[in-house]
């Protein structure tokens, strides 16, 4: 589907309410560590309208494996694409196939099959060498030293330490010297195995598994908003007139999550001050000086890249994004989409190897023109940011809106309030 968005009357300051959806990665790690623990039984969760497909695809593949299917699709979830090939290796008692949709036999697995395989995993590739969809085989894992290259994304590490139930204590996993991709999601995937009782000790590049603590359980699954999520509501926030706020309910600080820190540190620099309060925290859009450029790394928190380059497009505010590269690897090549899209608003930016940068010129678009349909590429984080392009360009087109439903199935009602769709 096709939107065109146009703004509502927006002259005087906004006061606006979200509902965000719940944490897709907590979500999603608290179903793999249950259904560990519990030979396969399902975490008890209540799906709804506001559920991430990511989540209802995670559940589905959980369910399809308990009843024996000999194929275990997960569509376009990359986050189940990595963590069920760690736990199908592990846990599978019959041969199946792993197999995933749009660019996901694209999106390469080799670095975890590699370190799965030293664990004594019996995994096979079925077309193209180091990519899904793959031919996962009963195994007994029983590796002590596991090689492991994080530097594309941290779900690879989560994904072998999240196998704690089924690892011996001594089990080790060594990253080597490359730098460790979405650090922070690491951490994250640790503090819960932490509360469950496995314990985990990190001596720099290396993680040694030293076993359970006897008698501890997994803590109940937390009611906590997506901070990823909220970046849309936090560029809203800044675009819209001064005195605009806009409050997010079930957004917890502090959180596991690493999108918190630099969400709220990063914008507290551009004028949007995050209020925290015990039901979710208020964003407030105030007056502040101008910080000149946005130079920032991204490493610890890729999926903020295209909130914060729409804001920079936007605002014509310069910036230079580091820490990117990994970036080509996600639902789409975001570097690439990010900057074949804003250029057809007229916005000039520049690629490298793990930069993008923008110089702050205004757009060329001619006045009077009609406005470009943008491409999301399949991608719902593309979708989310470049929409809110409209609130400069009225009457924006942005395509396959339904993508949204990965992360944030009722984002287009969130926008509502501010940008009529047509």
């Amino acid at each position: 589907m096709t939107l065109r968005l146009q703004p509502r009357e927006l002259t005087a300051p906004q006061q606006l309410s979200w509902s965000l959806p719940s944490s897709k990665s907590l979500t999603a790690r608290r179903l793999l560590l249950h259904a560990l623990e519990e030979g396969g039984a399902l975490l008890p969760l209540e799906l709804d309208a506001d559920t991430p497909e990511d989540i209802r695809v995670l559940v589905s593949a959980l369910e399809a494996h308990r009843r024996g299917e000999p194929v275990i699709h997960v569509g376009a979830s990359g986050t189940a694409m990595r963590f069920l090939t760690a736990y199908l290796a592990a846990m599978t008692p019959y041969p199946l196939r792993l197999e995933g949709a749009d660019r996901q036999h694209e999106r390469p697995i080799a670095p975890l099959v590699t370190a799965l395989r030293g664990a004594g995993a019996d995994i096979c590739y079925l077309e193209a060498e180091g990519f899904p969809p793959l031919a996962i085989a009963p195994a007994q894992l029983e590796g002590e030293l596991l090689e492991l290259d994080a530097s594309s994304s941290s779900q690879y590490l989560s994904a072998l330490m999240l196998l704690s139930p089924r690892l011996g204590p001594g089990c080790c996993i060594e990253l080597g010297d490359k730098p460790l991709a979405s650090a922070p999601y690491a951490a994250m995937t640790l503090q819960l195995l932490g509360e469950a009782g496995y314990r985990w000790q990190q001596e720099g590049t290396r993680y040694h598994y030293l076993g359970k603590v006897r008698g501890a359980s997994a803590q109940p699954l937390r009611d906590e908003a997506d901070w990823s999520a909220a970046s849309y509501a936090y560029v809203l926030t800044k675009l819209l007139p001064l005195g605009s706020s806009c409050f997010l309910s079930r957004l917890r600080y502090p959180s596991l999550q690493g999108d918190s820190e630099a969400l709220l540190g990063r914008f507290a620099l551009l004028g949007v001050q995050s209020e925290v309060h015990e039901e979710g925290i208020l964003l407030r859009h105030e007056a502040a000086p101008s910080i000149g450029e946005m130079r920032w790394e991204f490493n610890s928190c890729p999926d903020l890249v295209p909130s914060f380059a729409v804001l920079g497009c936007a605002l014509g505010l310069p910036f230079h994004f580091t820490g990117v590269a990994h970036l080509r690897l996600k639902e789409s090549d975001r570097l690439s989409a990010l900057v074949t899209e804003l250029a057809k608003l007229g916005y000039s930016l520049e690629l490298a190897a793990d930069s993008l940068s923008y110089d702050g010129r205004p757009t060329k678009l001619t006045a009077g023109a009609p406005l470009p349909t943008l491409a999301t590429y399949r991608d719902h984080r593309m979708a989310m940011a470049l929409a809110l392009l409209a609130l400069k360009h009225p009457g924006l087109g942005i395509t396959d809106t339904e993508v949204v439903a990965k992360s944030f199935p009722s984002y287009w009602q969130q926008l509502d309030p501010v940008l009529q769709l047509r």
